[in-house]
């Protein structure tokens, strides 16, 4: 999702994200991953902003948007984990 708001096509393929951008992708996804490595961690709201098919849970239809997004991100993602993991890699540390 992080790779998203970069403007690159993401698909998880099995254990394999599939990224689709420009001719040169590898070089933007490795650029866009140094640049979301520097950047703060980003909110649910923010990644999730243009997301469909949030509904997971019985009530979540009642849900005003931005609590969907919250109760999604809670219960299927961990950006916090997933950001600290780019982090500490070292080809994409700034």
């Amino acid at each position: 999702m992080m790779l998203r708001t970069k403007g690159l096509s993401v698909f998880l393929v099995g254990p394999a994200l599939e990224i689709f951008g420009t001719a040169n992708s590898a070089v933007d996804a490795t650029a866009c991953l140094k640049e979301i490595a520097a950047m703060p961690t980003p909110s649910a709201n923010m990644l999730l902003a243009d997301a469909h098919n949030l509904t997971q849970e019985k009530w979540d239809w009642t849900l005003p948007e931005r609590l969907l997004q919250n109760s999604f991100a809670s219960l299927k993602l961990d950006i916090e984990g997933a950001h600290e993991w780019l982090r500490t890699q070292p080809i994409f540390s700034p």
